[in-house]
Protein backbone atom coordinates (compact mmCIF):
# COMPACT_ATOMS: atom_id res chain seq x y z
CA UNK A 1 0.00 0.00 0.00
CA UNK A 2 2.64 2.48 0.86
CA UNK A 3 4.45 1.78 -2.47
CA UNK A 4 1.57 3.05 -4.67
CA UNK A 5 1.53 6.16 -2.31
CA UNK A 6 5.03 6.72 -3.45
CA UNK A 7 4.79 6.45 -7.18
CA UNK A 8 1.32 8.04 -6.77
CA UNK A 9 3.24 11.00 -5.61
CA UNK A 10 6.23 10.86 -8.16
CA UNK A 11 2.74 10.22 -10.82
CA UNK A 12 1.40 13.73 -9.74
CA UNK A 13 4.54 15.58 -9.84
CA UNK A 14 5.18 14.09 -13.29
CA UNK A 15 1.58 15.84 -14.56
CA UNK A 16 2.75 18.75 -16.55
CA UNK A 17 5.84 19.74 -19.27
CA UNK A 18 7.55 22.14 -17.51
CA UNK A 19 11.20 20.89 -16.65
CA UNK A 20 10.54 19.58 -13.15
CA UNK A 21 7.95 17.39 -14.54
CA UNK A 22 10.04 15.70 -17.35
CA UNK A 23 12.39 15.47 -13.96
CA UNK A 24 9.79 13.64 -11.99
CA UNK A 25 8.86 11.94 -15.47
CA UNK A 26 12.36 10.66 -15.97
CA UNK A 27 12.40 8.88 -12.62
CA UNK A 28 8.46 7.15 -12.98
CA UNK A 29 10.39 6.03 -16.01
CA UNK A 30 13.60 4.53 -14.76
CA UNK A 31 13.23 4.65 -10.82
CA UNK A 32 14.27 1.53 -8.70
CA UNK A 33 12.03 1.02 -5.62
CA UNK A 34 13.87 0.06 -2.12
CA UNK A 35 12.01 -0.88 0.92
CA UNK A 36 13.97 -0.45 4.03
CA UNK A 37 17.06 1.53 4.90
CA UNK A 38 20.70 0.79 6.71
CA UNK A 39 22.78 2.80 9.09
CA UNK A 40 25.80 4.51 7.77
CA UNK A 41 27.77 2.20 10.22
CA UNK A 42 27.21 -0.80 7.26
CA UNK A 43 29.77 0.56 4.50
CA UNK A 44 33.51 -0.35 5.14
CA UNK A 45 35.27 1.68 7.36
CA UNK A 46 37.68 2.94 4.27
CA UNK A 47 37.42 6.69 4.08
CA UNK A 48 34.02 6.92 5.83
CA UNK A 49 34.07 9.85 8.79
CA UNK A 50 30.84 10.48 8.71
CA UNK A 51 31.70 13.05 11.35
CA UNK A 52 33.44 15.15 8.30
CA UNK A 53 30.60 15.42 6.62
CA UNK A 54 28.17 16.69 9.71
CA UNK A 55 25.25 15.47 8.06
CA UNK A 56 22.47 18.52 7.89
CA UNK A 57 18.99 18.26 8.56
CA UNK A 58 17.51 18.87 5.31
CA UNK A 59 20.52 18.93 3.18
CA UNK A 60 19.82 15.51 1.80
CA UNK A 61 21.54 16.61 -1.73
CA UNK A 62 24.80 17.93 -0.03
CA UNK A 63 25.17 14.94 2.48
CA UNK A 64 24.44 11.95 0.48
CA UNK A 65 26.66 14.00 -2.40
CA UNK A 66 29.65 14.42 0.05
CA UNK A 67 28.78 10.33 0.81
CA UNK A 68 29.49 9.26 -2.69
CA UNK A 69 32.76 11.25 -2.60
CA UNK A 70 34.00 9.75 0.25
CA UNK A 71 34.39 6.73 -1.92
CA UNK A 72 36.25 7.74 -4.85
CA UNK A 73 38.45 5.32 -5.82
CA UNK A 74 36.09 2.48 -5.67
CA UNK A 75 33.05 4.07 -6.77
CA UNK A 76 31.22 1.99 -4.09
CA UNK A 77 28.76 4.20 -2.78
CA UNK A 78 25.94 4.94 -5.59
CA UNK A 79 24.38 8.56 -5.61
CA UNK A 80 21.02 8.79 -5.34
CA UNK A 81 17.90 10.86 -6.63
CA UNK A 82 14.10 10.63 -6.30
CA UNK A 83 11.23 10.78 -3.96
CA UNK A 84 11.51 9.29 -0.42
CA UNK A 85 9.31 8.08 2.17
CA UNK A 86 10.14 7.91 6.24
CA UNK A 87 6.30 8.12 7.74
CA UNK A 88 6.85 11.69 8.65
CA UNK A 89 7.04 12.80 4.81
CA UNK A 90 6.73 12.10 1.34
CA UNK A 91 8.65 14.38 -0.90
CA UNK A 92 12.11 15.08 -3.48
CA UNK A 93 15.02 13.81 -1.48
CA UNK A 94 18.98 11.84 -2.41
CA UNK A 95 20.40 9.14 -0.45
CA UNK A 96 23.19 6.35 -1.08
CA UNK A 97 23.01 2.98 -2.47
CA UNK A 98 25.60 0.45 -0.90
CA UNK A 99 25.51 -3.06 -2.29
CA UNK A 100 21.80 -2.82 -2.89
CA UNK A 101 21.19 -1.28 0.44
CA UNK A 102 20.05 2.41 1.20
CA UNK A 103 22.21 3.95 3.55
CA UNK A 104 20.39 7.92 4.57
CA UNK A 105 22.47 9.86 6.76
CA UNK A 106 19.60 12.58 6.70
CA UNK A 107 17.20 10.71 7.50
CA UNK A 108 18.74 7.55 10.14
CA UNK A 109 18.14 9.78 13.20
CA UNK A 110 14.71 10.75 12.71
CA UNK A 111 13.19 7.12 14.15
CA UNK A 112 14.97 8.00 17.40
CA UNK A 113 14.31 11.64 16.65
CA UNK A 114 10.32 10.82 16.33
CA UNK A 115 9.85 7.22 17.81
CA UNK A 116 5.73 8.23 17.59
CA UNK A 117 5.28 9.43 14.23
CA UNK A 118 7.90 7.99 12.14
CA UNK A 119 8.33 4.48 10.97
CA UNK A 120 11.62 2.50 11.24
CA UNK A 121 14.31 2.79 9.56
CA UNK A 122 13.39 -0.95 7.65
CA UNK A 123 10.32 0.69 6.65
CA UNK A 124 11.48 3.68 4.78
CA UNK A 125 10.88 3.92 1.11
CA UNK A 126 12.56 5.14 -1.80
CA UNK A 127 11.94 5.12 -5.43
CA UNK A 128 14.91 7.06 -7.42
CA UNK A 129 17.39 6.99 -10.06
CA UNK A 130 21.40 6.51 -9.78
CA UNK A 131 23.39 9.96 -11.15
CA UNK A 132 26.90 8.76 -11.78
CA UNK A 133 29.98 9.53 -9.92
CA UNK A 134 31.71 11.32 -12.57
CA UNK A 135 28.73 13.57 -12.53
CA UNK A 136 28.41 14.25 -8.89
CA UNK A 137 32.05 14.57 -8.97
CA UNK A 138 32.01 16.97 -11.42
CA UNK A 139 29.18 19.02 -9.53
CA UNK A 140 29.68 18.51 -6.23
CA UNK A 141 28.75 20.53 -3.92
CA UNK A 142 32.53 21.69 -2.40
CA UNK A 143 33.09 22.46 -5.61
CA UNK A 144 30.24 24.48 -6.92
CA UNK A 145 29.17 25.70 -3.09
CA UNK A 146 25.89 25.04 -3.99
CA UNK A 147 23.63 22.49 -2.28
CA UNK A 148 20.95 21.36 -4.38
CA UNK A 149 19.59 18.20 -6.87
CA UNK A 150 21.90 17.54 -9.85
CA UNK A 151 19.25 15.52 -11.66
CA UNK A 152 17.87 18.50 -13.46
CA UNK A 153 21.09 19.10 -14.45
CA UNK A 154 22.19 15.81 -15.40
CA UNK A 155 18.93 15.15 -17.47
CA UNK A 156 20.02 19.11 -19.19
CA UNK A 157 16.98 21.09 -17.68
CA UNK A 158 19.25 23.30 -16.16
Amino acid sequence: MTREKLLEYVRFMAEGEKPINRVYQYILKHGRYFKGAFEHTILPRGRLNVSIIRPKKKWCYYNAQMLTLMYPASRIVEYYEGVGNCGLMIGGHAWNVYEGKVVDITWEDIPKEFPEAAKPLSEFEYFGVPIPFEFVRKHNPIKTRLVQPLLPKYLGYE
